[in-house]
């Protein structure tokens, strides 16, 4: 909910009647932190790459930016014997919205939130893996993981030229997933919620869109 309002006071910024739409593309790059908490499902929580590429219209102080990012890493089996750990791929397509509330000179500073839908996908999906004291080879399948993300962001920005700019974002994120956990004799299944936290690098390109018709 706190997202949806963010998103709907960005988007009643952008009625200034004499603020121009300027439109661009964003790439970026940086590196991803998951929540602790996953490294008690066998998940790797290293910082890992994070690469992404934005699609953006800005008018004024409010800025929005449909973006596709892409991260991954592993999660080992936690069996006896084994050392296989698929890779996990995390892919995302998001809504995000960004007010720039501070500048001085060539930098401006940001907040902004945002709404993703993230793919989580294992490579390899299946596999049959030998356990000692089991004759059969076991059979592992991963199913694929579709979920919501959440975001929340700050940023600065230093405008290189008029229509290129570098910037900075550290991102905080959360999402849902189903776990199951041993407590005691008996499996939990459950619902939890995770976070990550992303420090970005983007490199931001903006023209003007002119939408009036030459005279």
């Amino acid at each position: 909910m706190r997202v949806a309002l963010l998103l709907v006071a960005l988007l009643v910024a952008t009625q200034d009647a004499h603020a121009e739409w300027r439109m661009g593309v964003s790439a970026y790059a940086g590196s991803r932190v998951l929540d602790e908490r996953l490294d008690d499902y066998r998940w790797d929580v290293r910082p890992a790459p994070v690469l992404g590429l934005e699609g953006i219209a800005r008018r004024g102080r409010a800025e929005f930016a449909l973006a596709v990012e892409r991260s991954s890493t592993e999660q080992a089996l936690g069996l006896p014997g084994t050392t296989v750990a698929p890779r996990v791929d995390l892919t995302q397509v998001a809504l995000r919205g960004r007010f720039h509330f501070f500048s001085r000179g060539p930098v401006a500073f940001s907040a902004g939130a945002g709404l993703g839908r993230m793919h989580l996908g294992w490579q390899p999906d299946a596999l049959e893996v030998e356990v000692e004291g089991i004759a059969a080879p076991l059979q592992i399948d991963y199913a694929p993981v579709d979920t919501w993300r959440r975001e929340l962001a700050i940023g600065a920005e230093w405008r290189l030229t008029h229509s290129l700019a570098l910037g900075l974002v550290g991102e905080q994120s959360w999402f849902d997933l189903d776990t199951a956990h041993r407590a005691g004799d008996a499996i939990v299944d459950q619902n939890e919620t995770f976070s990550s936290l992303d420090f970005r690098l983007h490199l931001k390109w903006t023209f003007a869109a002119r939408t009036e018709a030459t005279r």
